[in-house]
């Protein structure tokens, strides 16, 4: 990330830009600035540089290079007033900073926005190595494994060390081992994201496999353990590697030599015309230009000393001079002089003797005449009188190129011209006709042959051919690519060579060099015969660890390539050694030698890998064979740019998480952005309340599920009310998301959740029960209390607090959106509000800003209509209830219910009559209700009551029997409550219960109010 500030004070950037690959502090100003194309000091002593906090001084702004992952600040320079931010600067203080910088700072925030591309005059620089980068959490040691509830983006923790590798020179790719988490998500690679990008768009840019707990991992790659060792990679002065640099004694250049001959394998210096250097000796590489006329015609063909060269068809060969670059031979035609006409001379067959006969009637003749290829076969079975009717009949039978004729008293067959040179030959059974047989085997009469001149074309590596070489008479140096030879034997004034190939290896074929003198032959050592500076020891791993393989990274910044002033490129060759050895050890190190050959300006890297004899605790060093090269046209800066070793103990296999093996290309499909760190939507897989195992967000799987994993089962829980809860939430679509990321109690896990449904935790008769706030439509699950129950001078109190002006007039509820999975704020408020004292509350689990604003608006209606507080002491009776408990309770308060108990009881037509121990009271035009107490303490009721007299009451028959006090005096009587239908009885939910002592109990309560549900199931105002 680059910042540019008007000060060198702190405060806010101006401007921000990012960069998705690695470039040099110049190669960002020059595509961002038009000011610094001239790079005049005196404009850039304006700027200062900041990498990663480090001053970069302007000279090394060629050299050092940042990355998407570094910070670049830039500021001017401070000056006398300095301290004045851009609002001075913009009021005229120009004394601060010069025009010069002002226009400086304009070029950087032109950058901001799109432009023209402009033709340039400099050299075109190759294309960044886009790094494969991912932001990933690093899993903390002794913190818990994250356990995720519901459906959640979860950022998985590495659990391995990223390995990042090249595969091709500019193909960099990462591979990660993540753990999403405790437990079976439902996760498939279409789950994956990469900031908010589904990874899957990335194509092959992105490769993932995703394990369930316990799965065997043996058989990928991605589970490997390589350690990356700290100190080789990116230096503080934002090189990407190391720099491998090299310091050499030998000459590398053959100077002060005027004239050179070349022979056979022989490259030798005429007495006086100079000498070779010290070090150029057996075995060393040599680089060869010898150069030579040659005659290029059509810009294809190119005529002249090709014999030398001995190409052939798809050779690789690199050209110097006019048309230099690297070609493959496309044909070849070699050298042939000239040939004279030539008659030639007849094959014939000659017989010893005058036929035997000629009547052939009595005894025919049959015999083959074989000539050039061909089987002539010749049969005589008639009377032919004479030698003329012989001769006759043979040549009828014989082919057009061979006449039969008369030698003397004999037969013989000669061959017509021209002549092909082929031998006439008889097979047996010709006896009669020829006697024995003399052969003359002739010559082919040939024509005149011109000399052919030695030719090739070319093609370029695509196999397109080559038409554009300068035509005419051109000095060229050719031969395979990298033109090298190796001294096989040297001396003060002469070397002997053998060629190497493109590939480097000994030319066999090769038929030498022609007997040639040159005054412009360029003889160069090869940069693999010059020893470079050692870098490292290096510890492979930390103690007490051992290795079976080892992996290093080179890195070449800008490409590896020659450019001519012309323009024209040729590949160039860099070779690394890397040594290893056990760390303690005084043995020699085992050597591993690489060549990297390429031709491009883009960024390149290459891996490689040395499996270990055994494992051991490495330490590691490495050098460049030749320096640096100091010709503009060349690129060959080499850097180490990892070390790597592989940690044989990785585990195969993770038992009860979660895991995706991932592997990661760079490249232009996902920018380096701050936000590319790579997560999944995710559901976890619970047992399900009906039964079966899949995917749920469901609160009660989750709640069953966490009383499991800490030893509880079913028996430990109040399964059916789990089970109805588990009804309700689901039907309304209550959901738990979240994530257990922190060390916490299990009470608290299971709140958290029952919080999403309206719900706590409470425990009851020894069992788990979740307890539902919830709207109560009858009195069934009630209890009654009343004055019959009440200890002496434990009596319901009631507390009633008044509005004051610091009352809450609002609640702000943050919750996780799931679309930015960020906290984000709901406001609910009641018709009034003004939101000038608001309360703030935290849901967890909740991703839904519909039900988050709902639990903040049971918040904010309880604030509002819950502020009457109960409580009353009893014997044994509180113990019959639980936390929120719906209860019935009535005081001596005139106006409002009054309690008794059952005198007696009457069932008469369908009615029951009450006899009260206490006189009811009446009032006309008012409606009353009574409420019995059950035996065991709930409530029966309440039912409308008519009154008989000031002690009976009639209602509809109870659906318990009453036991009235006169029948059983020595058993509890059944109570009544009684009261106006409005205000018969407070109906209240129990907060607290507390024993006192083994006997007796002291409840508190909170009055129940329907208007606290009012918005359960409604949406966010608009």
């Amino acid at each position: 990330m680059i910042e540019m500030y008007p000060s060198y004070l702190d405060g806010a950037p101006l401007a921000t830009y990012r960069t998705r690959k690695r470039m040099t502090i110049e190669a960002w100003l020059l595509a961002n600035m038009d000011t610094y194309a001239d790079r005049d000091p005196a404009k850039t002593g304006r700027m200062v540089v900041l990498l990663n906090g480090e001053e970069v001084p302007s000279p090394e702004w060629p050299e050092v290079e940042f990355g998407p992952d570094d910070y670049v600040r830039i500021h001017p320079a401070a000056r006398s007033g300095a301290g004045k931010a851009l609002g001075g600067l913009l009021s005229g203080a120009f004394k601060v900073l010069d025009v010069m910088f002002l226009g400086t700072l304009s070029g950087l925030l032109g950058a901001m926005t799109p432009s023209m591309k402009t033709s340039s005059s400099r050299q075109s620089q190759g294309d960044r190595l886009s790094e494969a980068t991912i932001k990933t959490n690093s899993a903390k040691i002794n913190t818990p494994i994250r356990v995720a509830a519901g459906r959640n983006r979860i950022y998985p923790d590495i659990i391995m060390p990223p390995r990042r590798y090249f595969t091709a020179p500019t193909e960099q790719k990462i591979d990660l081992l993540l753990c999403f988490g405790w437990g079976d998500y439902d996760l498939t690679s279409a789950d994956l994201l990469i900031g908010d990008t589904r990874a899957i768009a990335l194509g092959e840019d992105f490769q993932s496999t995703i394990y369930s707990p316990g799965a065997d991992l043996g058989a990928d790659v991605r589970h490997e353990w390589w350690h990356q060792a700290p100190e080789v990679g990116a230096s503080s002065k934002g090189s990407a590697g190391l720099e491998l640099r090299a310091t050499f004694d030998v000459d590398p250049d053959l100077r002060d030599v005027s004239e050179l001959t070349f022979t056979d394998d022989v490259v030798f210096i005429p007495t006086g015309a100079g000498q070779y250097p010290e070090g150029w000796t057996n075995g060393a590489v040599v680089r060869i230009e010898q150069f030579r006329d040659y005659t290029v015609l059509d810009g294809m063909r190119i005529r002249g000393p090709l014999g030398q060269l001995a190409p052939f068809p798809g050779m690789q060969i690199e050209i110097i001079g006019e048309s230099e670059g690297l070609y493959r031979v496309g044909t070849y035609t070699p050298y042939s002089p000239e040939v004279p006409a030539d008659p030639g001379s007849a094959s014939m067959a000659t017989g010893s003797a005058a036929p035997a006969t000629f009547d052939f009637a009595a005894a025919p003749v049959t015999f083959n005449v074989l000539f050039n290829n061909g089987i002539f076969p010749i049969n005589l079975a008639a009377d032919v009188s004479d030698m003329t009717g012989l001769l006759a009949a043979l040549s009828a039978q014989l082919p057009a190129q061979i006449r039969a004729g008369q030698v003397g008293d004999a037969v013989r067959l000669t061959e017509h011209s021209p002549y092909s040179g082929a031998a006439i030959t008889v097979s047996a059974g010709a006896g009669s006709v020829f006697g024995s047989l003399s052969y003359v085997a002739g010559t082919a009469t040939t024509a005149a042959q011109p000399e052919v001149v030695a030719q090739m074309t070319l093609t370029f590596a695509d196999g397109s051919p080559v038409t554009g070489l300068v035509s005419g008479t051109q000095r060229m140096a050719i031969g395979y690519a990298g033109l090298r030879y190796r001294i096989i034997a040297g001396g003060e004034y002469s070397i002997a060579v053998e060629r190497l190939t493109d590939t480097g290896a000994t030319d066999e074929d090769w038929p030498g060099f022609d007997f040639f003198t040159a005054v412009d032959a360029v003889l160069t050592l090869d940069d693999s015969s010059l020893e470079g500076d050692w870098c490292g020891w290096f510890a492979v791993c930390p103690e007490g660890e051992v290795v079976d393989a080892i992996e290093w990274d080179v890195f070449f910044p800008g490409g590896l390539i020659y450019i001519n002033d012309k323009g024209r490129k040729r590949s160039l060759s860099v070779t690394c050694d890397l040594e290893w050895r056990e760390l303690g050890s005084v043995a020699p190190g085992t050597r591993i030698s690489k060549t990297y050959t390429q031709a491009t300006q883009d960024q390149i890297g290459f891996t490689e890998r040395e499996i270990l004899p055994a494992p051991v605790r490495p330490e590691v060093r490495m050098r460049r064979i030749g320096a640096k090269s100091t010709s503009v046209g060349a690129s060959n800066a080499v850097q180490w740019y990892g070390l790597k070793g592989r940690i044989p103990r990785a585990p195969t296999a993770y038992e009860g998480v979660t895991l995706a093996a991932v592997t990661i290309a760079g490249g232009d499909r996902l920018a380096a952005q701050v936000e590319n760190r790579i997560s999944g939507k995710t559901t976890l897989k619970l047992p399900l309340m009906d039964g079966g195992f899949g995917p749920t967000r469901d609160i009660a799987p989750w709640v069953r599920y966490v009383c499991h994993s800490v030893g509880y089962s079913d028996d430990d829980i109040n399964m059916a009310e789990l089970r109805r809860l588990h009804d309700i939430w689901s039907a309304r679509g209550d959901y738990y998301d979240d994530m257990i990321e922190d060390n916490g109690t299990v009470k608290q896990v299971l709140n958290d959740a029952l919080g999403a449904g309206f719900a706590e935790l409470t425990v009851q008769r020894g069992l788990i029960h979740p307890v539902r706030d919830e709207p109560r439509s009858t009195f069934d699950d009630a209890f009654m209390f009343s004055a019959q129950n009440y200890l002496a001078g434990g009596g319901l109190v009631k507390t009633t607090e008044m509005f004051k002006h610091d009352d809450f007039d609002g609640v702000d509820v943050e919750y996780i959106d799931p679309d930015t999975n960020q906290w984000e704020t709901v406001k609910c408020r009641l018709p009034g509000d003004l939101g000038l004292r608001v309360d703030k509350i935290r849901v967890q689990g909740v991703k839904d800003r519909t039900r988050a604003w709902r639990i903040g608006m049971r918040h904010r209606r309880a604030l509002q209509y819950r502020r009457t507080q109960f409580s009353w002491s009893t014997e044994m009776d509180l113990f019959n209830c639980g936390y929120m408990s719906f209860v019935s309770l009535t005081d001596d308060v005139p106006g409002y219910g009054q309690s008794a108990l059952v005198e007696n009881v009457e069932y008469r037509d369908g009615k029951a009559l009450l006899e009260s121990t206490e006189p009811l009271h009446w009032e006309e035009g008012q409606s009353y209700l009574i409420g019995l107490r059950r035996p065991d303490g709930k409530l029966s009721g309440p039912y409308p009551a008519t009154q008989v007299d000031e002690y009976t009451a009639q209602i509809d028959i109870p659906d318990f029997d009453v036991i009235p006090y006169s029948e059983a005096p020595d058993i509890e009587p059944t109570h009544l409550q009684f009261g106006p239908a409005q205000r018969w009885s407070y109906v209240a939910l129990v907060q607290d219960v507390s024993p006192n002592g083994l006997t007796q109990a002291t409840g508190t309560a909170v009055n129940y109010d329907e208007r606290v549900y009012a918005d359960d199931d409604n949406f966010v105002p608009a």
